[in-house]
């Protein structure tokens, strides 16, 4: 037909259809005109077949309407006898025979084929047909409020995740908890064969119940019905006794994992049995799922949450951001991780980010956790190193006699312990992971460590500086070590075995220690400010120096020597305080504070001034000596060492 062939007779509006009766173009029977919000003008003609049998839109207009169910598709997709000349087909073949049909009969207007979205298996990629079945129900409405109100008792982390499971909870009014499966934790329910009604009786569960204690779940598909219900039992509802036959559907898996508390937790006598236990850990989609459902069944029974905390997690995704797909082929197996990187660089980037979004990982990724576990093992082998010939129950410093920058380590030291362990009470991994990276590279390898090698190098032996030293190298090799326990615990191992008898005691692996606690007496707020302050100021002298250095006026930072501004009296007041200690502190053959701004000179070899600090950086003064290498004025005042300055001559002496 063409459009131009058709007469119109009048129009009216959608409304004014409503319970019109329509006659079905070849079954014997009347079609209801029915108002439905889901079906839209602007897609197609506005008018649309309505099946309550497949689709949950339909099916809502369907009840309202009370034109029944009808559901003409078996299990296997198959059409039944309500489906009259078609039955025993497949639904998806009979299409265009039907319309073939249609057209034959002369009730086919018109046949075109239209593209549209459509639900699909995720599994094997093939359409969903929609069946409306019988169903159990349980009711959440009896019990919503109590459910709402024990979420808000619970820890959530991340906290968004109360947000999430509280908003589900409020909206939902009953939960679907069978399932047409062919095994599965029955529906512990039979039906009367005089009157099909199901029945359910305190008697009949004790029965299963009693059965199930004995042999299993498999018990009910191993036994009639009758096994279950007695021999005497009469249906409660019609009094008779002409037998019973089982339900078959199974219960929701949900509602098997959701009960775990009462099935698991509550049976155990030990510490670690009853409820609430103390935390649950899933994926961030268990709020859906597992996390409501045993919520829900422990609000059913007990009034309470079964747990106290709720850890959730994204999901690992790769580089891109994209899911990972054996079909795509951008899986990364952990097994290749471990043979090429080892555990522990696996375990350190698990630790390393920040599991409550999704997480990407890929070769760089890895690469870069590759060296961030070098340079810690680095660390622990420079501090290794350096207490080789270190025995603490001779040779600790007391902490009253530590210098200053000494002190200030051991406070760092604790603050490291106090935040980490923090970090883990709140299963914050992430920020472990940057806390000891940041306490090995900024505090350590690039700050203290560096200054402290000249005194461990060049010092005497057993000069109270280089054993103070050592002294603080041994807390911070102490802690580390037991630190890297939870995450890197091969390194950590690896560490522990390395370590001189005298510095491990009688443990013989690092896993039967202790995890370390802060030490009050080293924290110590007012050495902090004090030396970081100082800090401060010694990262604009890098900058000056790095400037010489780039510009290849110097070479080591030890050929040159700085005069230090600071506009701040107080400040140029801690400075000064350094004394003797102010040039190893900038790693400079000489150092002084200035009280006038020094001037860019022309034999200035840098110059900087920001943030109220001013420097020069100027050739060092004086002869190097090839010990220590340090620019000095009094090379050879020893007789007896007469090409070495008088602190080395000194070590040596």
């Amino acid at each position: 037909w063409e459009e131009s062939s058709l007469t119109e007779l009048a129009r009216v509006k959608g409304k004014e259809l409503e319970l019109t009766n329509a006659r079905h173009p070849f079954a014997d029977r009347n079609s209801l005109v029915m108002v439905g919000e889901h079906v839209t003008a602007d897609t197609g003609t506005g008018a649309v077949h309505t099946a309550p049998g497949h689709g949950p839109e339909d099916f809502e207009l369907g009840a309202r309407y009370k034109v029944g169910v009808l559901n003409p598709v078996d299990t296997r997709g198959i059409f039944t006898e309500e489906a009259g000349q078609w039955a025993g087909m497949r639904f998806d073949k009979s299409n265009l025979l039907i319309v073939d049909y249609l057209m034959e009969i002369g009730k086919l207007l018109k046949h075109t084929s239209y593209s549209h979205s459509y639900p699909h298996c995720w599994r094997c990629k093939k359409p969903l047909i929609f069946r409306a079945t019988e169903q159990w129900f349980a009711s959440v409405d009896g019990f919503r409020k109590q459910a709402l109100e024990a979420i808000d008792k619970v820890e959530w982390l991340p906290a968004s995740g109360r947000n999430r499971i509280f908003a589900m909870v409020e909206r939902r009014s009953d939960w679907c908890i069978s399932r047409q499966r062919a095994w599965g934790v029955p529906i512990p329910v039979v039906y009367c064969n005089a009157c099909t009604k199901p029945v359910v009786t305190t008697e009949t569960i004790e029965n299963v119940a009693n059965a199930f204690s004995a042999e299993g779940s498999d018990a009910w598909w191993e036994h009639d019905a009758d096994f279950f219900v007695g021999e005497n039992f009469k249906c409660p509802y019609c009094k008779e006794n002409k037998g019973f036959v089982k339900e078959t559907d199974i219960m929701d898996v949900w509602f098997d994992s959701g009960v775990t508390h009462a099935a698991v937790l509550d049976q155990r006598a030990d510490e670690l049995g009853g409820t609430p236990c103390e935390l649950y850990l899933e994926g961030s989609d268990q709020h859906r799922g597992w996390f409501q459902s045993s919520l829900l069944t422990s609000v059913a029974v007990h009034g309470r949450a079964p747990y106290k905390t709720v850890l959730t997690h994204g999901f690992v995704v790769d580089e891109n951001g994209r899911k990972m797909s054996k079909s795509v082929g951008n899986v990364v197996d952990p097994d290749d991780v471990i043979k090429q990187y080892g555990a522990d660089v696996l375990r350190l980037w698990v630790a390393s980010v920040n599991y409550t979004d999704d997480i990407p990982i890929g070769k760089g990724a890895l690469a870069q956790l590759s060296d961030v576990y070098r340079k810690l093992r680095n660390t622990a082998r420079f501090l290794l190193g350096n207490l080789n010939d270190f025995d603490p129950s001779k040779d600790a410093v007391p902490y009253e006699q530590l210098g200053g920058l000494e002190k200030y380590i051991l406070h760092r030291l604790q603050e490291l312990v106090r935040d980490v362990t923090a970090d883990f009470d709140r299963y914050e991994f992430f920020k472990y992971y940057q806390l000891l990276q940041n306490f090995c590279n900024v505090d350590l390898s690039s700050f203290y460590l560096d200054i402290a090698k000249d005194q461990l190098y060049t010092g005497g032996t057993k000069s109270l500086t280089r054993r103070g030293i050592q002294t603080v190298l041994n807390e911070a090799l102490q802690v580390l070590v037991r630190l890297l326990v939870p995450v890197t615990p091969h390194m950590a191992e690896d560490i522990w075995q390395a370590m001189p008898e005298a510095l491990r005691g009688n443990e013989e692996s690092v896993l039967l220690t202790n995890f370390p606690k802060a030490n009050p007496s080293y924290q110590k707020q007012e050495i902090a400010d004090f030396w970081r302050d100082l800090i401060a100021v010694r990262y604009v002298v890098n900058k000056a120096l790095e400037q010489a250095r780039g510009s290849k006026k110097i070479g080591s930072s030890l050929e040159a020597q700085v005069g230090v501004h600071l506009d701040n009296p107080d400040l140029a007041k801690k400075l000064s305080s350094l004394g003797a200690d102010l040039a190893p502190f900038f790693l400079t053959s000489q150092a002084e504070v200035v009280n006038a701004a020094p001037s860019q000179t022309a034999d200035a070899l840098a110059f900087i001034a920001e943030n109220g600090v001013t420097v020069q950086v100027l050739q060092a003064s004086g002869t190097k000596c090839p010990r220590c290498r340090k620019f000095n004025t009094q090379i050879g005042d020893d007789k007896r060492y007469a090409d070495l300055c008088p602190p080395c001559a000194e070590a040596l002496g």
